[in-house]
Formats: structure tokens, C-alpha cells, sequence
């Protein structure tokens, strides 16, 4: 972490990606089957992205097979990353920070568009370099979705003259925050605690090293800004639903928005709508109509 900006040396806001255009017969390919891969392959099926998923791949075999049998005309299941790279034009990220780390920059730099959900990833400075820097040297483009997180847009218009702070006050149920290796490092059992409690307190690159498959909308508040978000995780113990309260000041006003989200039906730590905001995303840049920044 360099300085009080969002990650890196340089600002974020300076870092210009380019777009291009999804075409029809745009070859997509999905790297991780789990509960995320899963609904954003179900949308596929179901015909809610009218594209066709051309090949997939997972580190577990039997996930990638199980989610090809969705389909009447199955996916190709691929045997390793290469494969996946080789055999795809569009790659959605469904998988890990790892992943992320590992297998991006060699498929932007393959001229491969990329979308990833992973994005708390990218506020490591190393990666976060070496993933954009293939994206300008081979002009692939790179899809960030919003996630389980409202105000994004007038964060991302708020940074044109700059953002000053951003706060982001998570709130989860216990389901939410179990087995978090750092929870339990500080003995923290969250299925005991009797009120609501800040299990965490610091910035969005904490969090997300911390927190890694919890906390990603800290890493789009901070990209979409600017600016590192400083962030609170507290574990309610009444709480039914996944809450996130963002904040965002600067010269232009300030930009609040609170988020209220049902779990994923298959994957309580994490948001229903990070699933949904993944089709969104697809669905927009694969359509004719633009609506947002």
C-alpha cells in the first residue's frame, strides 16, 4: 500500500482500459464452477445471455463436468488453463484471487477479453500492474462487475474530479463470516457472539487479503473511486441478510447508498446480487443498449 490513495503508486483513476465490441459469435469461455460459475452458466442455459458458453475449466474435474450437463449442447471441458485460453475469446473469472493472480495477465495478453469476479485481487499493486499492463499492451479488454454493491456509478463519476474518502460498513449474518481463517486466528467464534460486533476494522487491501471470498465490494469501492475505502465488517447475530452501507466524498457532493442482499442460495457468503450483477454485466456488454457509466 503506497500512500493514502487507492492502491498503488499511481492513481486509479488514471488507469484507462479499453473497450471493444462483444460480438455475436464471440467464442466464452468459464474458468471455476462453483456456486458463482454455476448461476452465471445457468443464465446461459436459460438463454438470459444470448451468447453461447463454448468451454469451461475448474481445478476440480467433476465440477466442470457436472455444470456441462446443464446444458443440450454441453460446453468443451477443458483439462487445463491453456486449453481454456486457447479455445475462448471472452473469459469470465469465476474462480479465486489466485486465479486471478495466475491465469489473467496470460490471457489478456493471448488478446483475450477478460471479466473478473475476483476483483479484490487487483488491490494487490503486483497484480493489479501486471494484469492491466497486459491489457494495454494487447488492447484486451478488462470487465469489472459492480457486485453486491450499489453507487458504483457515481463513484466512478465522482472520480473524473476526484473522491476524497470512502467508507463501507459491511454487515453479515454469521453464515457469512464462518471459517474466515483470520476470525478464528483472533478466536472470534461468530456463532456465539449475542449482539452485533465489528469483527474487522481497516483498509479495503486488508480486507480483502483477510476476508477474500467476502468481501470484494471493498475492492470495487476503492477501483471505481480512486481511492483506498476504509472498511468495517461486523457480524450481527440477528442479521438475515448481507448489508452493504457505502459513502464516497469529494468535490462533486457525496454519493451514499446502502445495498440490503439475500445470500446466494448456493453460497451463504456471499451475495445473491454479485451473482446477478455478473449477468448484468455480460448482458450489457453483449447487447446494443448501454444504460450507466
Amino acid at each position: 500500500m503506497k500512500g493514502d490513495n487507492a492502491p498503488g503508486s499511481g492513481s486509479l483513476e488514471k488507469e484507462k482500459i479499453q473497450t471493444v465490441g462483444v460480438q455475436t459469435m464471440t467464442r466464452f469461455g468459464l474458468l471455476g464452477c462453483g456456486a458463482m460459475g454455476s448461476a452465471v452458466a445457468q443464465a446461459f442455459v436459460s438463454g438470459e445471455i444470448p451468447r453461447t458458453l463454448s468451454c469451461v475449466y475448474d481445478v476440480r474435474a467433476e465440477a466442470a463436468e457436472e455444470l456441462a450437463q446443464r446444458f443440450k449442447d454441453p460446453p468443451r471441458i477443458c483439462e487445463s488453463i491453456g486449453e481454456l485460453i486457447e479455445n475462448s475469446d471472452f473469459i469470465i473469472e469465476a474462480a479465486s484471487q489466485e486465479a486471478v493472480r495466475e491465469h489473467m495477465p496470460a490471457a489478456l495478453k493471448a488478446e483475450r477479453d477478460v471479466l473478473i469476479m475476483s476483483v479484490g485481487a487487483l488491490l494487490d499493486d503486483d497484480v493489479r500492474d501486471k494484469v492491466y499492463s497486459a491489457s494495454k499492451e494487447s488492447s484486451a479488454s478488462i470487465y469489472l462487475p459492480s457486485g453486491a454493491l450499489a453507487g458504483v456509478d457515481g463513484m466512478l463519476s465522482g472520480a473524473v474530479v476526484g473522491v476524497d474518502a470512502v467508507t463501507l460498513t459491511t454487515t453479515k449474518p454469521p453464515g457469512g463470516l464462518r471459517g474466515v481463517a483470520y476470525l478464528k486466528q483472533r478466536g472470534v467464534d461468530v456463532e456465539r457472539l449475542a449482539e452485533p460486533t465489528v469483527v474487522f476494522e481497516g483498509s479495503a487491501v486488508e480486507a480483502a487479503r483477510l476476508f477474500p471470498k467476502n468481501i470484494n465490494v471493498s475492492a470495487v469501492a476503492s477501483l471505481a473511486s480512486g481511492r483506498t475505502a476504509n472498511v468495517r465488517i461486523v457480524c450481527d447475530p440477528d442479521a438475515e441478510r448481507n448489508t452493504h452501507e457505502i459513502c464516497a466524498t469529494g468535490p462533486f457532493g457525496e454519493v451514499t447508498a446502502k445495498t440490503t442482499n439475500l445470500p446466494s442460495p448456493d453460497n451463504p457468503k456471499t451475495s445473491y446480487l454479485a451473482a446477478l450483477s455478473v449477468i448484468a454485466t455480460l448482458k450489457k456488454i453483449t447487447g446494443n443498449i448501454k444504460i450507466g457509466n
